[in-house]
């Protein structure tokens, strides 16, 4: 019983993201598609997502700028800019990496690996 215990604990704690390490600025390191890893090319070299504190954002993704408010609940980012809204749903989250993972309007499922700027 201790054991098992124990164990949903451990898988449980997994889950649990720190909006901490989520607060500061992080630049797109990878990205992945259908398991196929690669570093950004030249529309996405400058992308990164600032997250502050109050809760509001900065970002270039896929060259796009955009800002706004986000809410951080679980293992989503919840982003609003104007009228668009879109998700993101967190992988893994540490002090040193941020990976999540975003559904395009073509339905493709893109994983993005972000680490702190410097």
């Amino acid at each position: 019983m201790k054991l098992l215990a124990l164990t949903l604990i451990t898988t449980l704690s997994s889950f649990l993201i720190s909006s901490e390490n989520l607060s500061k600025k992080w630049v797109l390191t990878q990205m992945e598609e259908f398991g196929d890893q690669w570093t950004p090319g030249e529309e996405n070299k400058n992308d990164f997502v600032d997250l502050k504190e109050d809760g509001t954002y900065t970002m270039i993704i896929y060259g796009a700028e955009k800002a706004g408010t986000y809410v951080h609940k679980g293992a989503t980012l919840n982003f609003t800019n104007g009228e668009e809204k879109f998700f993101w749903k967190i992988l893994s989250s540490s002090a040193t990496e941020l990976v999540v993972e975003y559904q395009q309007p073509s339905l493709i499922r893109t994983n993005l690996y972000f680490k702190p700027a410097e």
